[in-house]
């Protein structure tokens, strides 16, 4: 779960494979950005959703695609899962 007003916010885990084996957020969804892709090609469809990689890059690229085709329920997480052990919980160990 996302903290605060994003508690119903779907965390996406678009890391690699061994990074995935190694660091999540729970409860989150493993996805491509080709399956984010084909999961936000109805925008009205689209379930709200926060992606992540590494440090944020390879989320918003992720993301780049629904952005620019108007989705707005899906985003990326700035900062990506260093910023998430950081700043939301510390009990998981950044890269």
């Amino acid at each position: 779960m996302l903290p605060g007003s994003a508690r119903s916010t779907k965390p996406i885990d678009v890391l690699d494979a061994e990074e995935q084996e190694v660091r999540r957020i729970a409860d989150s969804l493993l996805a491509t950005a080709e399956q984010i892709e084909d999961m936000t090609g109805n925008r009205e469809r689209a379930t709200p959703a926060v992606a992540y990689g590494r440090y944020g890059v390879r989320s918003l690229d992720a993301v780049s695609g629904p952005s620019a085709r108007g989705v707005t329920k899906v985003r990326s997480l700035a900062g990506g899962f260093a910023a998430w052990a950081a700043e939301i919980d510390p009990s998981l160990s950044p890269f």
